[in-house]
């Protein structure tokens, strides 16, 4: 994907299905009102003390399936089979189907398709198979199927956080398995924030992502670019980010970052500023698939101005939140490189536009149907406005971002939306 904004790797999540991890003990007199020992999303084992990862498949739909075998011939899974678009009738009233990695890859439906792709890729799916902004589809010789649709990949959503960086002279004696050593959520004048204590678990990633991201916006402003000079900016990135993790990771550096390096996130989670989800063709292919096109994230951090005000009143409320804990801890950044000989507030615009990050619970480009809203995808039923036969059941559908990750929020949707299945078709499953 191309950002227009980086956003880089999530640091937090790990591609191991399974792994075992062991909970630290976290110091309560440090922080008496937090949230404290905070695992990954995992489930106990043994005696409680140890934690194994668990993806959503082996945690939810597999005890389904073991506890309802007759499910077990009633559910098919195709592996290595990414959806390329959707499949409309003679009269593209209708979604019948879907099409696999070549034309002759069509899975029919009896009754719908339930698109389940995520914010990201479920907009995508939906504007290679015609159905977005007409303006949008129009820029990429796309012939729009339906016109109720102009929501789509629009009004994309995320949490923002800002870090803070800190020497100290304390440090846990054992790093937590995804860095969140604690955690406390506070709320002021209609603002919610997560205030997240991180050890120094996943600074060989964080340290040269902030580094490498910085350099970048400096440099490189963010706008469309010709492709080769993407690829160019692209591999510079990569390349620097690569040095600077090798350079933390098996140098004297990784020590002082381990044992004396504590960063606080103040985390804003329901801001104002919304971004979008667009393609570009790679190749002029006619019909359009999901593999000839480049996936464009406008992530549209920071850009309601309130969002900023809202992270000034959320770092007022971590110093005072961790008061005891930072008066015995020296300030790395923002720091002087930031603060400088300004007063009040003044530099915190620019240190939140330079530094912000993303917190990966991205939201809301399908979005249900509320008041005021004249662009809502889907309905309180889930069904895709003005288009028969289709369904969308991701995070995409949220209308504004929860207070907390989207995971199980998601699960919780899948469960809802499957009585809203079974009370429609009036059958049970």
């Amino acid at each position: 994907a191309l950002y227009t904004h980086n956003v880089g790797e999530n640091p937090y999540e790990s591609n191991e299905d399974s792994k075992n991890v062991n909970v630290p003990t976290a110091r309560e007199t440090v922080y008496p009102s937090l949230v404290t020992n905070v695992p990954l999303s995992v489930a106990p084992k043994d005696n409680g003390l140890t934690y194994v990862r668990r993806n959503y498949f082996e945690s939810l739909v597999q005890p389904i399936l073991k506890e309802n075998p007759k499910l077990s011939g009633s559910v098919s899974f195709l592996c290595d089979f990414e959806v390329q678009r959707l499949l409309f009738d003679e009269h593209d009233s209708r979604v019948i189907g879907i099409e696999g990695p070549t034309s002759q890859d069509a899975v029919y439906a009896r009754r719908e398709v339930i698109l389940c792709a995520g914010a990201i890729e479920s907009p995508v799916i939906l504007l290679v198979s015609g159905m977005g902004h007409e303006q949008h589809l129009n820029e990429i010789d796309v012939i729009p199927k339906r016109k109720g649709s102009s929501g789509v990949g629009r009004g994309l959503r995320d949490h923002v956080l800002v870090p803070r960086v800190f020497l100290s002279p304390w440090t846990p004696s054992k790093l937590s398995p995804n860095g969140v050593h604690a955690l406390c959520h506070i709320s002021e004048n209609d603002y919610r924030f997560q205030l997240i204590f991180n050890d120094s678990a996943v600074y060989s990633q964080l340290v040269p992502q902030f580094v490498a991201s910085f350099i970048r916006r400096r440099i490189c402003k963010p706008r469309i670019i010709k492709s080769t000079v993407n690829f160019l900016s692209e591999l510079a990135f990569q390349s620097l980010r690569l040095i600077l993790f090798l350079l933390v990771s098996c140098t004297p550096l990784y020590f002082v970052l381990r044992y004396f390096v504590i960063t606080i996130n103040i985390a804003l989670l329901n801001p104002k500023s919304t971004g979008a989800v667009s393609i570009r063709r790679r190749r002029n292919d006619e019909p359009l698939r999901r593999q000839n096109v480049q996936v464009i994230i406008h992530a549209g951090y920071l850009n309601d101005p309130d969002d900023i005000k809202a992270l000034w009143e959320g770092w007022n409320m971590s110093s005072e939140q961790f008061e005891l804990f930072l008066d015995q801890c020296i300030e790395v950044l923002p720091g002087f490189l930031f603060r400088g000989f300004a007063t009040g507030s003044t530099w915190f615009a620019s240190f939140a536009t330079h530094f912000a990050l993303p917190y990966f619970h991205w939201c809301g480009t399908c979005a249900m149907k509320t008041e005021g809203n004249n662009e809502w995808v889907v309905d309180a039923n889930l069904r895709m406005r003005d288009v028969v036969g289709l369904r969308v059941c991701d995070a995409s559908v949220f209308p504004t971002t929860i207070s907390g990750p989207t995971a199980l929020t998601c699960a919780a949707l899948g469960h809802s939306f499957a009585r809203v299945l079974i009370s429609t078709n009036k059958k049970k499953y």
